[in-house]
């Protein structure tokens, strides 16, 4: 029946594994072959879909899921979310507008109201509209505030220069998360020299009162209350947590390569991204005629008078990965989706 094709697909998402998500979503197909009309079933493929970064099958699911009960709140939340994922990826507008549209949507009694004023306010925040951002948050009663929620409004308050209130978010997130992700959040790993480790690491390993030391060290005024420098390198990692995380990899986005290289250099000057814009997978190939010329598409230089429709004959072309170039003053970086899992590594 469906509803053990639903209990079996639930199985498999305990595993936590990438191929035991697989295993899900075949299980979740074969569930709404009985049952294509069950819009709950839909939504809980789209979730699937989404945690292993398909994001264009999970917005199908969405939509359809919505064509059958256009008041669930589940699909606008999820939606909403899909479309931000989307518009972080390739940083367009239209995606941001997307997902506020849908996160609108959801009443305040709603259980999703929560988590669709958080994705919201991130949208917001994306797109430098930061008193809007501000405002969603403080729609929310302060006594649910998870530690993401905290780090949200730390992040709003430290991008428009109120240090000391970003300050005081950031540092009541990290006393209520678990103690690794607290130590990931103050890690030294990325920033101190070769010098300062050895010396804090002579008895064979960091203490919390060495890291602490270090932090003292770093501290630019020590005659106030707040460490700014501190609460720069926190800001940088909920930033690249917000931004850079690899569901599909279960990898925290301060753990990615440009996670790394934005707690260690700060914010690009400017970055720009490549989607490889031909429309073709990246691991496809195309076929170009021979002979001298060639015309600009996308990322690849196909044959003048390239027709999608013939075969070609000639030395197969593939097609490039999608690729991210940060550029700093005095050096340029480029990051790429060699895998087509999210996660952009150096090439």
């Amino acid at each position: 029946s469906a509803e053990l094709y639903v209990e079996l697909a639930s199985v498999y998402l305990e595993e936590s594994t990438t191929e035991s998500r697989y295993h899900a979503i075949s299980s979740m197909k074969q569930a709404l072959r009985l049952q294509p009309g069950n819009s709950s079933y839909r939504v809980m493929l789209a979730e699937i879909f989404l945690a292993c970064t398909f994001w264009h099958y999970a917005v199908e699911q969405l939509k359809r899921a919505l064509e059958i009960e256009p008041n669930e709140d589940s699909a606008h939340y999820l939606l909403g979310k899909a479309y931000l994922e989307r518009a972080l990826e390739g940083w367009q507008q239209k995606w941001f507008l997307k997902a506020e549209d849908q996160f609108a949507r959801i009443p305040k009694i709603s259980r999703w109201y929560h988590d669709a004023c958080r994705y919201r306010a991130q949208s917001l925040f994306d797109t430098d509209m930061l008193d809007s951002a501000m405002a969603v948050m403080e729609s929310i009663d302060e006594d649910s505030l998870e530690a993401e929620d905290m780090l949200l409004i730390g992040m709003i308050n430290w991008k428009t220069g109120q240090i000391e209130p970003a300050s005081d978010w950031f540092l009541k997130a990290l006393d209520t998360m678990p103690a690794p992700e607290r130590k990931r959040y103050i890690s030294i790993d990325l920033i101190a020299t070769g010098a300062e480790k050895q010396q804090l690491r002579m008895d064979g390993g960091l203490r919390p009162q060495d890291v602490e030391l270090f932090w003292r060290s770093r501290d630019p005024d020590p005659a106030t209350r707040i460490n700014e420098r501190l609460i720069e390198h926190i800001a940088r990692v909920a930033f690249a947590d917000f931004h850079f995380s690899v569901p599909r990899l279960d990898k925290p986005g301060s753990q990615t390569a440009r996670g790394e290289v934005l707690i260690r250099y700060g914010m690009p000057l400017s970055w720009s991204y490549d989607p490889f814009g031909t429309g073709l997978v990246a691991d496809e190939t195309v076929m170009p005629p021979s002979g001298p010329g060639g015309s600009r598409i996308g990322v690849e230089v196909l044959g003048e008078g390239y027709d999608p429709g013939i075969t070609y004959r000639s030395r197969p072309l593939r097609v490039s990965k999608p690729t991210w170039t940060w550029r700093y003053a005095d050096f340029s970086l480029n990051f790429e989706d060699t895998f087509l899992n999210g996660d952009f590594e150096f090439p």
